[in-house]
C-alpha cells in the first residue's frame, strides 16, 4: 500500500523493474511469508546431510555399516540391509562409542530421523 491506496503494477512492470541487464535475464527474489527474502543454497533443510563426511565403513558382512561425522561432531550411521533395506541412527556426540555399538543401536526411517 502506498498513502493508503493498493499499489498494483502491470506484468510489464514487474518485468521492466526485475530485468538484469548485466545477466540479461530476469532477477527473481524468494520471500518468505515472514517477508524476508530466502536463499533455497543456505536454508537449514536444504539437505540434511550435505554437511556430513563419510567416517567409518564396515562391508565385510550384510548389514553393511557406513558412518558419517560433520564438523561439529555430529553423526549418523547408514545401516543397509540388503533384505529390509536402508535405516539411519544419529547423535550429537560420542561417534567412536556409538560406531563400535553400530549393530545395537536402534535405527529409524530417513525422516523420522531427520
Amino acid at each position: 500500500m502506498l498513502n493508503g491506496d493498493p499499489v498494483k503494477f502491470t506484468s510489464q512492470e514487474m518485468n521492466n523493474s526485475s530485468f538484469d541487464e548485466t545477466l540479461g535475464l530476469n532477477a527473481v527474489e524468494i520471500v518468505g511469508a515472514d517477508g524476508l527474502v530466502k536463499n533455497p543454497a543456505t536454508e537449514a533443510k536444504q539437505d540434511p546431510i550435505a554437511s556430513y563426511k563419510g567416517a567409518g565403513m564396515d562391508t565385510a558382512a550384510n548389514p553393511y555399516y557406513f558412518g558419517y561425522l560433520d564438523i561439529d561432531g555430529n553423526w549418523y550411521i547408514k545401516k543397509l540391509d540388503t533384505t529390509s533395506g536402508t535405516t539411519y541412527v544419529k547423535g550429537a556426540s560420542s561417534y567412536a562409542t556409538n560406531w563400535t555399538n553400530r549393530a545395537s543401536l536402534t535405527y529409524g526411517e530417513f525422516n523420522d530421523i531427520f
